[in-house]
């Protein structure tokens, strides 16, 4: 069995206009692979934000407080590129 996971919440995650993981294809993708022959083998799991311990397997508590310190600056300077409302964006820090 394989976890895949996966909700419509993430479809609100949001790299950019200029970045091509974009949320209709994550969909497609996992439509496509829900929809095949080997879908029986795929447990599909509701997401969840990580623990602070879960981050620090792959990354630094250092590099992990950068992150949440600055997100605010990036999502702005990301709405100006973009013309968009900064407030709409990426709901990655709770």
């Amino acid at each position: 069995m394989t976890a895949l996971v996966w909700g419509d919440e993430l479809l609100k995650y949001d790299f950019g206009s200029y970045h091509p993981l974009r949320s209709k294809r994550c969909k497609l993708g996992v439509e496509e692979i829900l929809s095949s022959e080997k879908s029986a083998l795929i447990d599909v799991v509701e997401p969840r934000y990580a623990t602070e311990d879960e981050l620090e397997l792959f990354h630094t508590k250092k590099y992990i407080e950068s992150v949440e310190a600055n997100i605010g600056i990036l999502l702005l300077v990301q709405s100006v590129f973009e013309g968009t409302d900064v407030s709409l964006k990426n709901p990655c820090v709770p």
